[in-house]
Order: structure tokens, then C-alpha cells, then sequence
């Protein structure tokens, strides 16, 4: 793995839960620390009580830079991210979202073994709490 690699993780939000946000923080930050990881928050205008909610939860973790718009749906946001991102790789999450120890230099590792690949697809598993 090469030690620059960059993986931006954006995060798109709009009047998050306070514990599933930082949730999917910690998840983030419990990756292995030889990888490094910006996070992008973007907030699509929540309201005063949830926008404090976002600043108190990264503030908490250290790990996320806030970038502010107006409400305009998931997919302007994730384009948003990838303009701000500071990236050799993208992972899209949702503010509900939790990501496994050591997922992210398994990604890096599939992606190193074979520099042409452009995407590197993995599973997921539903929590008991989910609502889907």
C-alpha cells in the first residue's frame, strides 16, 4: 500500500441523529492508522439544533472537515465532496452508515494488487435497528 494514498470519505447529511453520526465517525476513525483518511461532512442546510449536533460530533473526533449548502438532494452533495475531496480514493457513506475495522486497507489493498481497476465493490449487513 502506498503510504500517500488518500481515501476522502464523504459523508452527505441533512438534520442527522446525533448517535448515528457519531456512529459512522467512529467507525471511520477506527480504521488502521497507517491509512490515511480525510472526511467530509456536508451539511445540505440542517437546522440550528442539528447543525450544532454535526459541529459538536466532529469537533468530538477530529476528523472532518463541515462544508455547508443548501438542501438539494444526496447526489449534488456527493458531487460537491468529490470537488472538495483531497483524493486518491472516494467512499460515499450516509450519516447511518458504520464501516468495519480494517475495510478500508482491504479497499486500499485490491486497488494497489491491480491499478486498473476503478471501482472495488463489497457487501453489506443490515442492523437489527435498521429501518429498511
Amino acid at each position: 500500500m502506498a503510504s500517500n494514498d488518500l481515501i476522502s470519505v464523504i459523508i452527505p447529511t441533512y438534520n442527522p441523529k446525533e448517535e448515528e453520526l457519531e456512529m459512522a465517525l467512529k467507525s471511520v476513525v477506527s480504521q488502521e492508522k497507517d491509512v490515511n483518511i480525510e472526511v467530509l461532512i456536508i451539511d445540505e442546510g440542517s437546522d440550528g439544533e442539528h447543525a450544532k449536533t454535526i459541529e459538536d460530533v466532529c469537533s468530538k473526533y477530529q476528523c472532518a472537515r463541515i462544508i455547508k449548502k443548501l438542501h438539494s438532494g444526496v447526489s449534488q452533495s456527493r458531487n460537491l465532496g468529490m470537488k472538495e475531496a483531497k483524493v486518491s480514493y472516494l467512499i460515499f457513506m450516509d450519516a447511518d452508515d458504520t464501516i468495519d475495522e480494517g475495510s478500508y486497507k482491504k479497499i486500499l489493498n485490491e486497488f494497489n494488487k491491480d491499478r486498473k481497476l476503478d471501482v472495488v465493490e463489497f457487501g453489506f449487513k443490515k442492523s437489527e435497528d435498521s429501518k429498511i
